[in-house]
């Protein structure tokens, strides 16, 4: 299944110079939103006629083609990714963040969650979705998580080592915690099947750990088995 999944505007601290990279585009922050959604209507324009033209406030082109077409039909699914509770949004924004889903998008996947936390922003995905007069069941939720399975400590270890890199940052221990299933394959399976319980459709794994293959190989013999 081909997911199209864009990122819900950008715009916080913890990784990326989103100022400077706004400024070398040429794109104002305050339009992010507004080329989101416009970004989305283009796309299902392009994937349902051909040929395609838009005309918009950021986009415009007439009998654009985009071949060969998607295999799925009427277009592949369109989700919206964000996650503005670790990023201690305002309530405000928050529920702009957590509504677009609802009114505009496929599905929701989300990020830097406890299971509780997903459990509220999606329940506010849904009741977005049945306000905007569209089927929430025909919503389908993500959330994007990391597991490390190994000895406690170094996988502990390993998996605040292993995001620091990769974002240039320094994580807090706790939310290094938070974010991941570390340790042996039941822990982690157990710490995986709570979000199960909390309604995640998809569960999209990232292992935080220098040997992808070793992991890998772990998690399908030894942590999915536990997940029946």
């Amino acid at each position: 299944m081909l997911v199209a999944c864009i990122g819900g505007g950008g715009g916080h601290g913890i990784v990326g110079g989103f100022a400077n990279e706004y400024a070398a585009f040429g794109v104002r922050p305050a339009d992010r939103v507004g080329r989101l959604l416009e970004g989305m209507a283009v796309l299902r324009t392009l994937w349902t006629e051909d040929p395609a033209s838009f005309h918009g406030k950021f986009y415009n082109f007439d009998n654009i083609a985009v071949r060969p077409a998607p295999l799925q039909k009427p277009r592949p699914p369109i989700w919206i990714a964000n996650n503005p509770q670790a990023f201690q949004a305002s309530p405000k924004v928050y529920q702009r963040a957590i509504s677009r889903g609802g009114e505009h998008a496929d599905g929701w996947m989300t990020t830097m969650v406890t299971p509780a936390q997903f459990a509220t922003g999606w329940q506010g995905v849904r009741a977005a979705a049945t306000e905007a007069g569209r089927n929430p069941e025909e919503l389908e939720s993500c959330v994007y998580y990391n597991v490390n399975i190994g000895d406690p400590e170094p996988a502990f270890t390993e998996s605040k080592r292993f995001p620091d890199e990769y974002y240039t940052t320094d994580f807090d221990h706790d939310f290094v915690r938070m974010w991941t299933a570390y340790g042996s394959p039941q822990t982690c399976a157990e710490k995986i099947l709570e979000f199960r319980d909390a309604g995640v459709d998809l569960l999209s794994v990232r292992f935080t750990a220098y040997n992808q293959t070793a992991q890998l190989r772990r998690f399908v013999t030894e942590v999915v088995p536990l997940l029946d």
